[in-house]
């Protein structure tokens, strides 16, 4: 069985849907005149101190660590690889995500990104010493956990709208969580920030500090079942009994909860300098009250000037 606590679903999803969506940006903005922008890749590696949602505290000894590379064309198309791990699962790297997607160019104060992301979980079955590297089926691992999710999807359609006015960004996040056999899941994620940036200071080519509200809103189906009683009276169920006939009959059903999932304030600093980028962020979640730290560095590698150096 998979060991060790499970981050939320809501939790997840506030993390991944801006994760790419940062990058890119970041990519585009560590370039001072935007017809400069050619193509890149980005490699990067990250740390989280793991979502604690039983106490107050960050949970500095439950880690997770990411690593990842982004092909960028200037056309505005991507395409990413990223593999995650933690200490609270067992084995250690527990998911492969891979992603393709669009872009577009700042449009004055307004752009948008759509994306596809497929995710690949890796986890233990615990049934025998033999089997440690089995990769389960969404359903299996539902099964797995007893019912304590009622899916993990792997797949994940999204499309990311973007406004900014002076220090004022707004964004909507919509995703579309999919799985064979299961109905699917939305997502809904507005975020309102503040961008403090300074360029060209301390050394730096860029500082920014963006202090943020999401509220993450969705819809999550589950299936449970209802039985119906097929007899009215006693006499006639003892003769259903006597002739071997059902008493109830079952029905499947599928019920779908909207509601708030949660509230995250963010405190992220993101520095570049030159071709190279590192993000500082707190974030604390309502109503699981507990918080994280992330920090990530990424090295931004232009492919045309390389191209230009081996010739």
């Amino acid at each position: 069985m998979a060991q060790g606590k499970l981050v939320s679903d809501s939790v997840l999803t506030s993390i991944d849907s801006l994760s790419i969506f940062r990058l890119m940006d970041s990519l585009i903005q560590s370039i001072e005149e935007p017809e400069e922008v050619s193509n890149q890749l980005a490699i990067r590696t990250g740390y989280n101190s793991n979502f604690n949602g039983y106490s107050n505290t960050a949970g500095l000894n439950e880690y997770g660590l990411s690593s990842g590379i982004s092909f960028y064309h200037k056309s505005g198309l991507f395409a990413d690889i990223s593999g995650y791990a933690s200490n609270e699962f067992d084995p250690f790297y527990y998911q492969t995500m891979a992603s393709v997607g669009y872009m577009s160019a700042s449009l004055k104060k307004f752009s948008f990104q759509a994306e596809y992301r497929k995710s690949f979980y890796h986890f233990n079955t615990g049934q025998s010493t033999e089997a440690t590297n089995y990769v389960y089926t969404p359903r299996n691992l539902a099964t797995l956990l007893n019912n304590y999710i009622s899916a993990i999807y792997s797949n994940a359609f999204s499309a990311t709208f973007f406004f900014e006015h002076k220090l004022l960004n707004l964004r909507f996040d919509y995703s579309l969580l999919a799985e064979d056999g299961f109905k699917p899941a939305h997502r809904f994620l507005p975020t309102a920030s503040l961008n403090f940036e300074k360029r060209k200071w301390l050394g730096a080519q860029r500082i920014s500090i963006i202090p943020s509200i999401s509220w993450l809103y969705g819809g999550s189906p589950y299936e449970y079942y209802e039985y119906e009683r097929l007899y009215k009276t006693r006499i006639e169920a003892i003769y259903r009994i006597n002739n071997g006939l059902p008493l109830f009959k079952l029905y499947k059903k599928t019920q779908v909860d909207w509601e708030t999932l949660n509230w995250s304030f963010s405190l992220p600093i993101y520095i570049s300098w030159k071709r190279l980028g590192t993000t500082l962020s707190y974030t604390y979640a309502l109503p699981e009250k507990g918080g994280y730290f992330t920090f990530s560095l990424v090295r931004y590698i232009d492919l045309k000037n390389r191209r230009k150096n081996l010739q």
